[in-house]
């Protein structure tokens, strides 16, 4: 409007500025001034990121119906400082929208989607993700514990980490082969390595080296979540 010394062409053009090239507001008024000899305050740039902030406010309405609306989403969480303070960045990804939600590491964060949400969650093996029935367990994390334990020094924990991996590998092909096919369960084709599987758990659950004992109680622990992919691959 009239009254407003910025218009939205620079204000959007200095909220990228700040947001994606990480510029802070000095750089940005002196990076205005060296390249179009344009003179703004600290707080006129300041007031641009707001009201940039404010305007996107339906936004957040528009990438929650999308994940609503998608059969599969993707959920993680990782520390984060807000003005020093330590918080924990929240992040839900589908096909069509991504929303991040900055808070503390509770349920409450995740129930604000997860008690509304319908379809399938792919998550690590957090506690809050557990109660949610439709849930998938990341293999990713899982591969990359067992990967560690093969790359040990220990013979006998090399031992354990290669099992996993290859017993994993094998399932993993089986999947991909599934997707290609008529789709349907799997899981009876693979009942032999799945007994091999848990045998092994058991045996590493009770294991003296704390990183092995720790993934074999995790995958027995969260079993039907991990494995429940061979049943829809």
């Amino acid at each position: 409007t009239e009254w407003r010394l910025v218009g939205p062409g620079l204000c959007a053009y200095i909220s990228w500025l700040h947001f994606r090239m990480n510029m802070t507001i000095r750089k940005i008024r002196e990076f205005l001034w060296e390249s179009f000899r344009l003179t703004l305050s600290d707080g006129s740039i300041q007031k641009c990121i707001m009201e940039a902030a404010r305007a996107t406010d339906p936004v957040l309405l528009l990438i929650i119906a999308c994940l609503l609306n998608d059969p599969l989403m993707y959920a993680d969480e990782t520390s984060h400082k807000q003005a020093g303070a330590p918080c924990w960045l929240w992040t839900m990804i589908t096909v069509s929208a991504v929303l991040f939600m900055i808070g503390r590491r509770t349920k409450d964060i995740w129930n604000t989607i997860g008690a509304i949400y319908k379809g399938w969650l792919m998550s690590d093996g957090y506690i809050v993700y557990r109660d949610y029935e439709k849930r998938l367990r990341c293999w990713a994390h899982l591969y990359r514990k067992a990967q560690g334990l093969a790359d040990t020094y220990t013979p006998s924990i090399q031992a354990y980490g290669r099992q996993l991996l290859e017993m994993m590998d094998a399932m993993i092909e089986g999947i991909y082969n599934a997707r290609e096919g008529p789709g349907g369960s799997i899981k009876a084709k693979f009942q032999n390595e799945l007994n091999r599987f848990k045998a092994l758990c058991e045996e590493m659950a009770n294991s003296t080296h704390k990183k092995t004992r720790e993934l074999g109680r995790e995958f027995l622990n969260d079993w039907d979540a991990i494995f429940r992919i061979l049943d829809h691959p």
